[in-house]
């Protein structure tokens, strides 16, 4: 039976729960002593949410997705939001613990405006209460935004992390790139000075609590001759298909602003990706300072404007820059189940810590030579750290050794 030391510790005290193991402080021969309990209690009874909006042949192509999604989660409640029109379908192939209808989209895809057919408040209505895992099982990323209103611990889709920070679990979208990197010279947001409230390493947002000025402007940058097409990375988050009385500018500059290469102006006719964000300019000048800026005016309610900052192109190269893979919907699904399940899985038994060894045997290693033992107990609750990545850190423990 250990004490508690009777003495504050000469080293930060650890969390006294986190993750996996709980901590307490006691005393040792030579002073306090943190010491780690593991134990790790089953994941059974967790509540996953699972949005599958698409009209009825989408749905039919993600049904092996949904039955590897139940196998893998044989345990948990799985609550399945899908579209009117496929409720029924859902319930007799019993791919689900629950049902819950709501139409994102019309049940004929020629009626849709781009907008949520019923609209968020229904949707938060439909997806009420707590869940451990959402998962949006679609491919297009129309949907993917409705995760933010959703509570849950652990959020899960296909995408671009930059795009959706939100998201914990992220497959990349399905696509080979088909055109040489060096006629493409991409300025994340933090090169960029910014008046936008929220700043994060991957997107800038502003809720138009600052409007009527500059959002962003920089970064001041050498180009080579040429023709140039650039890219602004800009993407509209509003409860409304349009903006009234709010006028969003983008314009390529040079010689600290005094003279505009190129301006336009951005608009949407719904939420998303907007028209107009790019602009076509001539550098006759490898001396010139360039700086693009965004200008907003008015301010629209709620509504965020989330800025990824600016791609510069060529103009002359290849206009394919990008390629869909060989994978099918379906695939790109049932992939993503499969991520999910990786990642949130139980990797240790119950009984873990008291089946210890007699002895530490490594097979066809010299006892003289030197090793490296890396615990098998991970403290997070997903993992995202690769093999390659405890690999390359094995390599320089040795380095450090020798």
């Amino acid at each position: 039976m250990m004490s508690q030391a009777a003495i504050p510790p000469d080293f930060p005290a650890p969390p006294l729960r986190a993750g996996n193991y709980s901590a307490e402080i006691v005393a040792g021969p030579r002073g306090p002593v943190a010491v780690y309990h593991f134990a790790f209690a089953g994941q059974a009874g967790r509540r996953l949410l699972v949005l599958k909006l698409d009209h009825y042949g989408d749905f039919l192509i993600g049904l092996p997705a949904l039955k590897r999604l139940r196998e893998a989660f044989p345990t948990d409640h799985i609550t399945l939001v899908c579209g009117s029109w496929n409720a029924e379908l859902a319930r007799r192939l019993g791919v689900a613990d629950e049902l819950r209808a709501y139409d994102f989209f019309p049940e004929n895809g020629a009626l849709w405006s781009g907008q949520p057919f019923e609209d968020l408040q229904r949707f938060r209505e439909v997806c009420s209460g707590g869940f451990d895992i959402a998962i949006d099982l679609r491919v297009d990323e129309d949907t993917r935004f409705l995760l933010e209103h959703v509570e849950a611990a652990t959020r899960c889709g296909i995408g671009l992390r930059a795009r959706y920070p939100f998201l914990d679990v992220v497959l990349p979208p399905q696509f080979e790139r088909r055109e040489s990197e060096g006629r493409w010279i991409s300025l994340e947001p933090d090169r960029f000075e910014s008046c936008m409230p929220k700043r994060t390493p991957f997107y800038h947002e502003n809720d138009f609590s600052v409007t009527n000025t500059h959002l962003v402007f920089g970064p001041y940058i050498l180009l080579p001759p040429g023709r140039f097409r650039a890219h602004f990375g800009l993407r509209l988050v509003t409860a409304f298909p349009r903006l009234s009385r709010t006028k969003i500018m983008i314009d390529a500059t040079r010689n600290a602003g005094a003279e505009i290469v190129a301006t336009g102006r951005v608009s949407w006719e719904h939420g998303g990706e907007p028209r107009g964000a790019t602009l076509e300019f001539t550098n006759d000048d490898p001396s010139a300072l360039y700086e693009f800026r965004i200008h907003a005016r008015g301010r629209p309610l709620q509504s965020r404007l989330r800025f990824f900052g600016v791609r510069i192109e060529l103009i002359g190269g290849s206009s394919a820059r990008l390629k869909p893979s060989e994978l099918h919907t379906g695939e790109q699904l049932s992939l993503l189940v499969d991520l999910i399940e990786q990642r949130t899985r139980t990797l240790y038994a119950r009984d873990l810590f008291t089946r210890t060894p007699h002895r530490l045997e490594i097979a066809g290693e010299n006892a003289s030579a030197k090793q490296v033992v890396i615990s098998p107990v991970s403290n997070s609750e997903l993992r995202d750290w690769g093999m390659a990545n405890y690999a390359r850190l094995i390599a320089l423990l040795l380095a450090r050794t020798e």
